[in-house]
């Protein structure tokens, strides 16, 4: 059974870099991602559960106010930086 914030491909894509950075004790996870990633949303819901903390490079600007996946990934810990 998924975890409603891990959307099945985006799970299977990220768990294998997770347990390396938990195996490697790691405390943050790096990646990029545009403003509407799939790919930034589901990594925050991850750091967020499995507390690693994470930052989002996001390509392209950062909407003021947030729209609603940088909202939920920021919601979730994770820090946006813009380009």
């Amino acid at each position: 059974m998924m975890h409603p914030d891990l959307g099945g491909n985006k799970w299977f894509k990220l768990k294998r870099n997770l347990k390396e950075a938990t195996k490697q004790q790691k405390e943050t996870i790096l990646s990029f991602g545009g403003a509407y990633s799939n790919h930034l949303r589901s990594l925050a819901a991850a750091g967020n559960i499995f507390g690693i903390n994470t930052i989002g490079l996001v390509r392209g600007e950062i909407p003021n106010p947030l729209n609603p996946v940088l909202k939920f990934a920021h919601d979730n810990g994770m820090g946006l930086v813009p380009p």
